[in-house]
């Protein structure tokens, strides 16, 4: 899905943006009277020129609605009812706020016990515990530095504050969009990869996760910026069963990220590109601890 003007033609295109729908849905079922929102075109496309506002009722073109030659709306498909067809998630249960709840905790919770399309009308959702400071990072390679109050470990446990929660960490990333003139994706390691190939890096064993920028030859405008976001705790977890950190208070975990989180960019030809050369490029990361959820369907 590298080169968007044909992204459409490989089959994984349509896997990838119908999960994409279903963790919208849940979002719905959470958040009842957020959705579509205004937005100025940053750039033109086929039907769209540039500087045109958009808002929930534009015209989705090309998708015509009826023989009229009227098109689908933002609003239109608000509901996914409209289209006859459900999730997981939805179909095995009553679909409730608390029941969508309570199935993003059990499949994506920091004590997730789930995987998409596991979900059965008769398996209770489990409540996950989430894991307050946080560690902040410069582009090019990882100086943290903790601000705020820290969380002590609990010493009996070692991925458990004393408060009773659970130590997260996530990696925050901002890059212009546009700013490679293509595709180009970011990849995050813990510990220098084993290889500077960047054909490589997707199965690299110090992989901790890559994000992708999807951008096309053209568009150039430097001021949009992409953010994601890249989750550190389940490689920090694994380096505590095997003896690379104590624990997971951020008094620990600062230092190691600092000699140990690296990443690297894999530009738009493929190439090992310079993160530092990137105008606005930026990798922040955060630690949190809060207090386990009462009950299942209470979000972190």
């Amino acid at each position: 899905m590298t080169y968007l003007a044909t992204a459409a033609f490989d089959p994984i295109f349509w896997l990838h943006h119908t999960n994409v729908d279903r963790l919208f849905a849940m979002w719905q079922a959470i958040n009842l009277f957020a959705y579509g929102v205004n937005q100025v075109a940053p750039h033109s496309t086929w039907t769209i020129p540039a500087g045109q506002l958009q808002t929930a009722d534009s015209p989705l073109t090309p998708f015509h609605k009826d023989t009229s030659g009227n098109f689908w709306t933002t609003n239109d498909v608000r509901d996914m009812k409209v289209f006859k067809y459900t999730y997981p998630e939805f179909a095995n249960s009553d679909g409730s706020i608390n029941a969508i709840k309570s199935y993003v905790n059990k499949l994506y919770g920091p004590g997730a016990t789930a995987t998409a399309g596991s979900s059965k009308r008769t398996a209770a959702p489990e409540a996950a515990p989430y894991a307050a400071g946080n560690v902040t990072a410069t582009a090019g390679t990882a100086y943290p530095t903790a601000t705020g109050t820290l969380v002590q470990p609990d010493n009996a446990t070692p991925l458990r504050a004393n408060n009773g929660s659970l130590y997260q960490y996530v990696a925050n990333i901002q890059t212009p969009r546009y700013a490679l003139n293509g595709s180009y994706s970011v990849f995050v390691f813990n510990r220098a990869p084993t290889s500077e190939d960047p054909t490589t890096w997707s199965l690299d064993a110090n992989l901790i996760g890559p994000y992708g920028i999807l951008a096309q030859p053209g568009m150039t405008d430097k001021n949009i910026t992409t953010a994601g976001s890249i989750p550190l705790t389940r490689a920090l977890t694994y380096e505590v069963t095997r003896g690379g950190l104590t624990d997971l208070s951020e008094k620990t975990v600062v230092p190691y990220l600092t000699a140990n989180l690296k990443w690297r960019v894999a530009g738009p030809a493929g190439e090992n590109y310079d993160p530092t050369t990137i105008p606005g490029f930026n990798i922040s990361v955060y630690a949190s601890s809060a207090p386990s959820p009462s009950s299942p369907d209470v979000l972190p």
